[in-house]
């Protein structure tokens, strides 16, 4: 059985009580033997409201890939360590915001370039006036 095939990426995002607590947690995923992938440096934060008597905490957030029945343990281990204030586990889709983006600003410089090529003139610019025409039609209008 290939367990390539089984395994997904994960996203842990967490807030810790301490910066050491984050050893914890990169020890948990190398005993389930997940690999990790990317790995966001701890930063302290303040935080809007008091978790567990807390008002600041240690935020990071790492992606792994593992087994899909390895990840149950890794939540229940999260939840039942004390050091942990808060934290979530979940799958990572990729967004692909740039090709989207790209292809409706595409789209609208095609549309503004095919309206500006068939905009047909006013229906006063038929050529050009000589001025002794422009006289007199100032003077039929002005009488």
């Amino acid at each position: 059985m290939d367990t390539d095939l089984e395994k997904k990426e994960y996203e842990i995002a967490f807030l810790l009580d301490s910066a050491e607590a984050e050893a914890e947690i990169t020890n948990l995923l190398a005993k389930i033997k997940a690999e990790v992938t990317t790995a966001k440096p701890i930063s302290e934060i303040s935080l809007a409201y008091p978790i567990k008597k807390h008002t600041s905490a240690y935020f990071g957030f790492i992606r792994f890939k593992a087994m899909t029945n390895e990840v149950a343990e890794v939540k229940a281990a999260l939840r039942h360590n004390a050091k942990v204030l808060r934290s979530l586990v979940t799958v990572y889709i990729p967004v692909k915001l740039r090709a989207i983006r790209t292809r409706s600003v595409e789209r609208a410089a095609e549309s503004t370039t095919t309206a500006i090529a068939k905009k047909e003139p006013s229906v006063g610019s038929t050529g050009a006036v000589s001025n002794e025409e422009l006289e007199k039609t100032l003077e039929e209008i002005l009488k």
